[in-house]
């Protein structure tokens, strides 16, 4: 009988114990969140410790405001207008920017930060374009180069990321 008062006593204590919470929660003396069609603002005061380490491969991070972004291509420009290749990625050195399009058009080429600073704009016309982009100078991080058929109206977006 008292080994069976033990177990059953054992088992209420291991219920009521849980040591993790799933939900996000965080300790501060104010915060809040707002969101709009295109801009989300979380903020904290008072969170005692944030730190966020990262390299090409992985992100390791603290705290309670973590993103869960990751954006490498968006608007793929469709088969029948033409390919696109970019490479190498991630990158130290330069970029390759390959574009073959099915007919002759007016292409432009952007490369911000994820700031939106402008670092570079070029204008092309053709239907096979080759460019190699040197990143050397820039310091690490990640760049966006957007690729716009200006004829089609159709565009295409790569992250590129810069190492040592």
């Amino acid at each position: 009988m008292r080994n069976w008062l033990l177990i059953i006593f054992s088992m209420w204590f291991v219920t009521l114990s849980i040591a993790q919470d799933p939900n996000l929660k965080v300790v501060a003396t104010a915060g809040n969140s707002y969101t709009s069609s295109s801009v989300q603002l979380d903020w904290t005061l008072g969170e005692v410790m944030i730190a966020t380490i990262e390299n090409s491969t992985t992100i390791i991070s603290q705290g309670m405001h973590q993103p869960m972004y990751n954006i490498t291509s968006t608007k793929i420009i469709p088969a029948d207008i033409g390919a696109i290749q970019l490479f190498p990625n991630p990158t130290s050195d330069f970029v390759d920017i390959r574009v073959g399009l099915i007919k002759s058009s007016d292409l432009e080429i952007e490369m911000t930060n994820t700031s939106g600073q402008l670092i570079l704009k070029k204008k092309y016309i053709g239907d096979k374009i080759m460019d190699r982009y040197f990143f050397k100078d820039l310091p690490q991080g990640t760049y966006l180069i957007t690729i716009i058929v200006v004829d089609l109206s159709a565009s295409q977006t790569f992250k590129i990321i810069k190492t040592n």
